[in-house]
């Protein structure tokens, strides 16, 4: 988020990308994350991830 702050998007965007693919998947049930083994590091990144991608498709849809 601080790349797209300093007026970098797309390597904001490509970084988020980068680091999805690295992640666990989302839980099927986000109102208990941690029933399929996940640890607290794995919510720490599905929240980040998810705060980004909104960051990022607000400013998407601001620039149209």
């Amino acid at each position: 988020m601080s790349l797209f702050q300093g007026g970098k998007a797309d390597e904001a965007c490509a970084l988020s990308t980068a680091t999805e693919a690295m992640m666990n998947p989302l839980p099927a049930d986000e109102q208990n994350p941690l029933a399929e083994g996940a640890i607290h590091d794995d919510v720490k990144r599905w929240l980040a991830s998810k705060e980004a991608k909104a960051l990022l498709a607000r400013a998407e849809l601001e620039e149209k």
